[in-house]
């Protein structure tokens, strides 16, 4: 494994299509953000929350090493900075799913709206500004 934790050669480049994995983050981000602001009908309704952010994580956790593969290739700058930036937000995602596992706090209108707004900033933003920036 390389220190992306991509295995050399596993990855095609050419076929990695970074727009489609954020039109997958962003159908993610507003299913949950759907769920979030929808009265819960069921005993599954934070089962089903867990579900979907569990799934954006994972999504996103693949969308960084393939967007830093490509990085790599393309000698990016600030590709060190990017990574951490990845590193944080996979952390606090997988933050957020614990906390919603232990229903540490009440999901509201306010929540979802909240989480909605930080995912899009940090997942989908960040990614475009610093692909423009390194002409990607």
């Amino acid at each position: 494994m390389d220190t992306i934790g991509v295995a050399p050669g596993t990855v095609n480049i050419d076929s990695i299509d970074i727009t489609k994995e954020h039109d997958e983050l962003r159908r993610l981000i507003d299913q949950a953000y759907i769920m979030m602001t929808t009265e819960p009908t069921c005993d599954n309704y934070l089962k089903g929350i867990v579900s979907v952010f569990t799934s954006i994580r994972e999504v996103f956790s693949l969308h960084c090493r393939h967007e830093e593969l490509i990085m790599v290739n393309a000698d990016c700058a600030g590709i060190e900075d990017h990574k951490l930036y990845h590193n944080y937000v996979e952390q606090a995602l997988a933050s957020f799913v614990t906390i919603l596992e232990a229903k540490l706090f009440p999901i509201t209108g306010n929540t979802a709206s909240h989480v909605k707004q930080w995912l899009n900033l940090h997942i989908i933003k960040h990614d475009v500004d610093f692909r423009n920036k390194n002409g990607l």
